[in-house]
């Protein structure tokens, strides 16, 4: 407990100047610079972005395994969070000319009970993870419901792919599939561990399918009851 504690200040008190670093580079991206200095300022940003990704990791993996943390349930609408959410990631996917679709079943209740906080994380994390990994195609963003509480979500890229026999292994902690990913693309691997212990905290379940070279399709799904009728 005293270690989750300790972890859990210390990341807040790196996180402060982190966020502080990328206001500033926002700042100064809006003066007037030559190309070179332009450079200069993205490859900054992108390690900063990468640290801070890392920081929230952390903190999330600490408040998941103390005994403090708890989800939210709270009536949210599902459908709309799904579509804000893929819009919000549309920008980046646009900016390497890979087209991001959805597909969403509009039967499924305005609204159901849950943490939509929690929904959004793990679902920018995936989308985010197949923007990453995808070099040009697309990303299908689906949104289904099996049956009256249980919601499914999957997310089909055509990027790099995970080799088969790797692809067991990709929900453990700090595990990636290529380590010469990590220097490319950034991150730990933690954002997937979170993603599935947060899925099964909603007591639902985390798949994913893949070949190298040929895309990925991770899906998961999660129980969200209706909310009581006033």
């Amino acid at each position: 407990m005293e270690n989750s504690n300790f972890i859990a200040n210390t990341v807040h008190e790196i996180r402060t100047p982190v966020q502080t670093i990328i206001g500033t580079l926002e700042l100064l991206s809006d003066t007037k610079l030559n190309t070179e200095q332009t450079e200069y300022v993205r490859q900054i940003r992108f390690g900063a972005d990468v640290l801070l990704t890392l920081v929230n990791d952390i903190l999330d993996f600490s408040k998941i395994h103390s005994n403090n943390f708890s989800l939210e349930n709270i009536p949210y609408d599902v459908v709309s969070l799904t579509e804000q959410t893929a819009y919000l990631e549309s920008i980046e996917a646009f900016n390497k000319n890979i087209e991001l679709v959805t597909d969403i079943d509009y039967s499924i209740p305005p609204l159901v009970m849950g943490d939509p906080t929690r929904v959004k994380q793990i679902l920018l994390n995936i989308i985010k993870n197949a923007i990453k990994f995808t070099s040009d195609g697309y990303i299908h963003v689906e949104l289904s419901s099996k049956h009256k509480n249980m919601l499914l979500s999957q997310i089909t890229d055509t990027g790099i792919g995970i080799p088969t026999d790797k692809v067991d292994k990709i929900f453990s902690s700090y595990y990636q599939a290529d380590t010469s990913t990590s220097r490319k693309y950034g991150g730990t691997g933690l954002g997937l561990n979170i993603c599935k212990q947060l899925v099964e905290l909603m007591n639902g379940n985390i798949h994913v399918q893949s070949e190298k070279g040929k895309g990925t399709i991770f899906s998961f799904n999660i129980w969200a009851e209706l909310p009581e009728e006033e």
